[in-house]
């Protein structure tokens, strides 16, 4: 059977995901990373608008810390990613939906003991952007950028408890035209 490039015929009853083609595929999960981000989004807007901007960062910061071990195992379960050092926890942020589906990434391995993601464009750094957020109006860092700072870190303890996390660069940025952030990762001989 021919591979759909999309659903836009008639109905299928027995349809199956393997039925679509590859681009396809690549497609629907890259909307469902996106969902997945807008839910979290949604969730915060309504905390803020109900309860304060206080309230919604406590809260939010709390969901994502709890997310984290499943986050860790279910992304290294599906992509059978088993080992403790750089180049693993690199190949865990290029399938992660959080990551992965909602940023453009750079992954370089430097070394068997350094790595370094260069975040090239980022959908929620794109949001804060267009929606003026006041944050980096000051020229201060976003919420979900502080909070990938402290998250990344801990999910890089998490593959090895040797693994180092710092950011050369987190945003604000002065244009489009630069990075949105750098991650750098070393491990301790």
């Amino acid at each position: 059977m021919e591979e759909l490039s999309d659903y836009s015929g008639e109905f299928r009853p027995q349809l199956r995901l393997q039925d679509f083609s590859r681009d396809r595929l690549v497609e629907f999960w890259h909307t469902a990373c996106r969902l997945f981000v807008l839910i979290d989004g949604l969730w915060y807007s309504l905390v803020a608008e109900k309860l304060g901007e206080e309230k919604a960062i406590e809260w939010d910061s709390e969901v994502w810390r709890r997310e984290l071990p499943r986050e860790y195992s279910w992304v290294r379960q599906s992509g059978n990613i088993a080992g403790d050092d750089i180049a693993s926890l690199l190949k865990f942020y290029q399938i992660d939906p959080g990551v992965a589906g909602i940023m453009e990434l750079d992954c370089a391995l430097e070394g068997p003991h350094h790595g370094i993601i260069t975040v090239k464009s980022c959908r929620a750094l794109d949001y804060a952007e267009r929606s003026h957020d006041t944050r980096l109006e000051r020229g201060e860092t976003p919420f979900m950028c502080e909070l990938d700072a402290e998250l990344v870190p801990q999910m890089a303890h998490r593959f090895n408890p040797r693994i180092k996390t710092s950011f050369p660069k987190l945003p604000p940025r002065e244009s489009k035209n630069q990075v949105a952030c750098i991650w750098d990762f070393n491990m301790e001989d």
